[in-house]
C-alpha cells in the first residue's frame, strides 16, 4: 500500500475486480490492448466486475440480462449523457449519445427523417458510383498494402457526400485528419486541451471542423439542400429549429458515426475473409451472380442475403464500439449486486459478443449463425449489440449495412485477398481500427 491508495474506500465491496490501483488504473493495459485486458479480467472475475479507468471506477457489464436492463433503460435512470460524458463529452459535445430524456427524444426526431426509406434509396445512388469510380483508382493488386486507409477515405467521401451535399474534389478541410483527431483524443491521458498533446489535437480538431461547418450554415438556411445537413438548418418542430451550435455539433457527431464506425466494420470484414477464404469465395459468388441481374438499388439490398450474415458476424467479432457506458441516476439493483446512484456502469459488447453462455463457438467466425431458422442472435436479448440497444440504437445502423454492402460487394468483384497463415490483426480503440492498418495481398480478378 502507497500514499495513492492508503485512504482507499472500495464503493462496490460486493463485486469482484480490483480498484486499489493509482489514477490510471488499468487504463496503459487497455490502450496497449484492450482485447486481451478485458478478456483477462472477465476469466479472472465472471461477467459483472469492477475496473479503474482514467481515474474514474466502472462496473463492466458482460452478462445479457443485465446488458438488456441498462440499455433499454425502462425507468430512465442509466443516463447516456452521463455515461459519455467524462470520456467525449467536450469532443463530441451534444451529439445524440450525449442526451436524455425528452431532449434526446426531439433531437432524434430531427435526425431520423434522414434515415427513412426515401433518403436512403438517395443515399445509396449517390454512393454508388463514388464507390466504384475510388475502387477502380484506388484499389491494385497489391503485396501487403494496408487497405484501412483506403476504406476510410472512402467511406467519408460518402458520408460528406450524402449528409452535407459535399461533391468529391470540392474544397475541404482535412476532415479526416480531423475527426481521426478528435476520436483518439478519447485515450487522451492528460484531460485537458494542452498543444500538441493527444487531447490538445483533438480539441483543435474540434474548432477546425466547427469553423467550417459554421461557413456553411446561412447558405443552407437560404436555400434548403437535401442532404442531412441542409435538411437540419431548415429542420423544425412545433415551430421550433435547431440553433446553430445544435447543427454543428449535430454535424460533427454525425460525421464521426457515418465514416469511421463503417470503416471499422468494413475493414474487419475484409480482415475475416481473408482468413475465411471459403466464405469469401461464396460472397464473391452471391455478388457477381447479384451485379448480373442488374444494378444496386435500395429495394435489392436484401438479395445480399449471405453479405448481410457476414457483415452482422463482424460485428460481433468486432464491434466497432467495444463499451456502452452509462450512469446511474438513482440506485439499482442489477445482476444481483446494489449500486448506489453515481454509479458508472459500461455494457462491454466485446465480451457479451464472445460468450459460450450466449453463442454457438463464439470465437469462431460463422456467418450462417444469422441465417433464418438459426439467428442465434435472438436467443438472448442485450447479447449482441454492436449498434446499441434499447432508446439509443444507432440511427445509422441500417446506413451502415448498406454502405458495407455497397464496397465490399464491389471489391470482391474486383479482387480476391489474403493474409498470411500466422497474421492476426490487432484492435485500438476507442473504435476499433487495425493498428498496422490492416496490410493485405490482394490479386485483381
Amino acid at each position: 500500500m502507497n500514499f495513492l491508495t492508503q485512504n482507499f474506500v472500495d464503493p462496490y465491496p460486493g463485486i469482484p475486480g480490483d480498484l486499489q490501483l493509482p489514477f490510471l488504473g488499468d487504463t496503459l493495459q487497455f490502450l496497449r490492448d484492450p482485447i486481451k485486458l478485458l478478456d483477462n479480467l472477465q476469466q479472472r472475475h465472471g461477467k459483472i466486475f469492477k475496473v479503474r479507468m482514467i481515474g474514474e471506477n466502472l462496473i463492466a457489464i458482460a452478462d445479457a440480462a443485465a446488458s438488456h436492463e441498462i440499455l433499454a433503460d425502462k425507468d430512465g435512470i442509466y443516463s447516456s449523457r452521463k455515461g459519455w460524458d467524462f470520456a467525449i463529452g467536450k469532443l463530441f459535445k451534444d451529439g445524440l449519445l450525449l442526451r436524455d430524456g425528452q431532449e434526446h427524444r426531439y433531437h432524434r426526431q430531427m435526425l431520423q427523417q434522414s434515415f427513412l426509406k426515401e433518403p436512403m434509396a438517395g443515399y445509396l445512388q449517390i454512393m454508388q458510383p463514388i464507390a466504384e469510380n475510388y475502387i477502380a483508382h484506388n484499389f491494385a493488386a497489391e503485396d501487403r498494402a494496408p487497405v484501412f486507409p483506403k476504406i476510410k477515405q472512402l467511406t467519408l467521401l460518402m458520408a460528406t457526400a450524402v449528409f452535407f451535399g459535399i461533391k468529391v474534389g470540392d474544397t475541404l478541410p482535412s476532415i479526416n485528419r480531423a475527426i481521426s483527431d478528435i476520436v483518439h483524443a478519447v485515450t487522451g491521458l492528460l484531460r485537458v486541451p494542452v498543444p500538441f498533446t493527444i487531447y490538445g489535437k483533438g480539441f483543435a480538431a474540434r474548432a477546425e471542423l466547427m469553423t467550417y461547418f459554421r461557413s456553411l450554415i446561412q447558405a443552407r438556411r437560404k436555400n434548403p439542400t437535401p442532404d442531412l445537413f441542409g435538411q437540419l438548418c431548415v429542420a423544425e418542430i412545433e415551430g421550433k429549429g435547431l440553433t446553430d451550435d445544435e447543427i454543428m455539433n449535430h454535424a460533427i457527431f454525425i460525421l464521426m458515426a457515418a465514416h469511421d464506425t463503417t470503416a471499422s466494420s468494413v475493414t474487419s470484414l475484409m480482415y475475416e475473409l481473408s482468413k475465411h477464404t471459403d466464405w469469401q469465395h461464396q460472397l464473391r459468388e452471391e455478388s457477381q451472380a447479384f451485379y448480373r441481374t442488374g444494378n444496386l438499388d435500395y429495394s435489392r439490398l436484401k438479395d445480399l442475403e449471405k453479405l448481410g450474415w457476414a457483415f452482422k458476424e463482424t460485428l460481433r467479432l468486432h464491434p466497432p464500439l467495444v463499451v456502452f457506458p452509462r450512469k446511474l441516476e438513482k440506485p439499482a439493483e442489477l445482476g444481483g449486486y446494489h449500486l448506489p446512484e453515481g454509479s458508472r456502469v459500461a455494457v462491454v459488447a466485446h465480451l457479451l459478443h464472445r460468450s459460450h453462455d450466449y453463442w454457438q463457438n463464439p470465437n469462431r467466425f460463422d456467418p450462417e449463425r444469422f441465417a433464418p431458422g438459426r439467428e442465434e442472435h435472438k436467443n438472448h436479448p442485450g447479447a449482441y449489440v454492436p449498434f446499441g440497444s434499447g432508446k439509443h440504437l444507432c440511427l445509422g445502423l441500417t446506413f451502415a449495412e448498406m454502405q458495407a454492402k455497397l464496397i465490399v460487394s464491389k471489391i470482391l468483384t474486383k479482387f480476391k485477398w489474403q493474409s498470411p497463415h500466422d497474421y492476426s490483426v490487432r484492435f485500438s480503440v476507442p473504435i476499433q481500427e487495425p493498428m498496422d492498418g490492416l496490410p493485405l495481398k490482394l490479386h485483381a480478378l
